[in-house]
């Protein structure tokens, strides 16, 4: 349904379902990388940087998601942090 890249080779995109992927595997030799990773949580739009991944879920609740890097690109936890708490 949607998809983002950014640096380092960083891409992640959501599905109709809103589920949300990592490609994983992306280097400079495999530009296409190796897989996807499934990513906890649901959102509807992704989009991803140089310090993290934002994200828009459903209910139009804004969330980022930290740790995101070329060595580990889904990001160091599972949490997402919803920014309008």
């Amino acid at each position: 349904m949607q998809i983002d890249s950014g640096p380092y080779g960083l891409v992640w995109g959501v599905t109709k379902s809103y589920n949300v992927y990592c490609r994983v595997g992306i280097t400079v030799r495999n530009s296409k990388g190796s897989g996807w990773h499934r990513v906890k949580g649901k959102l509807k739009y992704v989009s991803v940087g140089q310090f993290g991944t934002w994200g828009v879920n459903s209910r139009n609740y804004i969330y980022y998601r930290y740790g995101v890097s070329r060595v580990r690109p889904y990001g160091k936890t599972d949490l997402y942090y919803n920014l309008l708490k």
